[in-house]
């Protein structure tokens, strides 16, 4: 697994330079890579890089959770997403009330 941050700012930047930066950190990004199947085309391990914003989340709930690490996150979150049974998640907003949460329909397969 790969994680990192593909730019920084240096102090002594344009505007224009700035204005692009905003653009390029708050574009998420996460790719797949070094795919490897077996024999049936089931898939056994992969790499996965995480740019811009979602390197950005990724460390907020590393720092919310408390997470010892990425491994530790992804096993977390893998179990919780697996132990569902109608394939959403409820969660509690801030005044208590409970929201179901299920994927962006882009994000579903036909």
């Amino acid at each position: 697994m790969i994680i990192k941050n593909k730019f920084s700012l240096s102090t002594e930047i344009d505007f224009r330079s700035q204005f692009l930066y905003y653009i390029y950190i708050k574009y998420m990004a996460i790719k797949i890579s070094n795919e490897i199947r077996d024999e049936n085309g089931v898939l056994t391990s992969f790499s996965l890089e995480l740019d811009n914003g979602d390197v950005e989340k990724y460390n907020e709930i590393i720092e919310k959770w408390r997470f010892k690490d990425a491994e530790s996150l992804f096993r977390f979150a893998i179990s919780i997403l697996n132990s569902t049974k109608d394939n959403f998640i409820a969660t509690k907003k801030e005044d208590n009330k409970i929201v179901e949460r299920t994927p962006n329909p882009n994000l579903i397969r036909e």
